[in-house]
């Protein structure tokens, strides 16, 4: 406890003490960004190719401004039990950022699998359905159709390698980043999926060039968009999507009238971009699994400690379950941490993920 307070007073002395350091080591984190910045913007209406690129380095030098912060918190630790001097304290300034921006891209490009076995008791005993979800592509600048063929090839092969048959793909939004036209050539590799695709919108959708690119998935791809809608999978599940609206946001009580008049023998899977229901919730509505996305498991530390911080109960990332001891029946919500970013790019202390969801039949 002493030390704690020990090291918060020498923090805010430092603070204070050393303005004119702050100042330099900002403007030389700052500085750059704010160039490219400038230089990106009119490339929008001159050179849209231009801006594409730009963009992308635009968003590696935000991430490095941000990291660059840690920097600044870094020195301030080490100057409170040493000062090393000037050189040395610039030379870790500059290191720290520039090596976790380095990490954070390399992670950002390496998603991993996430397995996860649920249980369904309207499903045959022994049955088993594999789905693949995926969340938060962000299709624009940082990711084109290179990186989404790569994506679908290392999922296939994964498939393959496991020996198992991928039922159906569900894509829960933020397919889109929105900072650029999404080209007809970033879908194409989604045809290499053999089964259906279902997918609902998120707010990156809602920001720019929405019906274009509503268009461009609804009729060059085979990837089905099913905004407030319901899908009968096979008779084996009702498929609910609703699109995410920044004017009109879902409800409880909305969610409960889109629901009414489905089969309810049928387990029911929800999609929606954002983790909007509290896993209580789950059994009221009916709904077996709720799949989303959105939170990035946090993308950047110090976010990406928000799960552990937030409890069991707030769906953050990862499985959730609620058990109905009564009936016996099971309610799962699953918020997976993406497979890609937006703002800064690169991901720190959490690892880009393919959500893969083996149902199992159990009587």
């Amino acid at each position: 406890m002493m030390l704690g307070i020990s090291i918060t007073i020498n923090t805010i002395r430092l603070i204070f003490n050393y303005p004119s350091q702050f100042s330099y080591l900002f403007k030389i984190s700052f500085y750059p960004t704010l160039i490219v910045f400038g230089i990106t913007i009119p490339s929008i209406f001159i050179a849209p190719k231009l801006f594409k690129k730009l963009y992308y380095y635009l968003a590696i030098l935000y991430s490095w401004f941000l990291y660059n912060l840690w920097a600044f918190i870094f020195y301030l630790l080490i100057n409170i039990f040493i000062n090393p001097g000037t050189i040395i304290n610039f030379i870790l300034f500059i290191l720290f950022g520039t090596i976790t921006t380095i990490y954070a891209e390399i992670n950002d490009r390496h998603p991993q699998f996430d397995e996860k076995k649920i249980y369904c008791s309207k499903l045959t005993n022994g049955e088993i359905i594999n789905i693949i979800h995926l969340t938060d592509l962000h299709l624009g600048a940082c990711y084109d159709e290179n990186y989404v063929k790569f994506l679908i090839e290392k999922i296939l092969n994964f498939a393959k390698k496991k020996s198992i048959e991928i039922d159906f793909v569900l894509i829960t939004g933020d397919l889109i980043d929105g900072n650029i036209k999404i080209t007809k050539e970033m879908l194409e590799p989604f045809s290499l999926f053999n089964c259906p695709i279902y997918y609902v919108s998120g707010n990156h959708e809602d920001y720019t060039w929405k019906e274009e690119a509503f268009y461009l998935i609804e009729n060059n791809t085979n990837i089905t968009h099913i905004p407030n809608n319901v899908v009968n999978f096979k008779n084996k599940f009702n498929i609910i999507g609703v699109d995410y609206n920044f004017k009109s946001s879902i409800s409880y009580n909305n969610l409960k009238n889109l629901l009414d008049g489905i089969d309810n023998n049928l387990p029911n899977i929800f999609l929606y971009h954002s983790p909007i229901l509290r896993i209580e919730y789950l059994k009221d509505l009916n709904i077996f699994l709720f799949l989303c996305g959105h939170m990035h498991g946090g993308q950047m530390f110090p976010f990406s400690l928000i799960r552990k911080c937030a409890g069991k109960k707030r769906i953050i990332e990862g499985l959730y379950k609620s058990n109905e001891s009564e009936t016996g029946e099971e309610y799962y919500a699953y918020c997976c941490a993406g497979t890609g970013s937006s703002g800064p790019c690169g991901r720190t202390f959490i690892t880009p993920n393919i959500g893969v969801l083996s149902i199992e039949g159990k009587n």
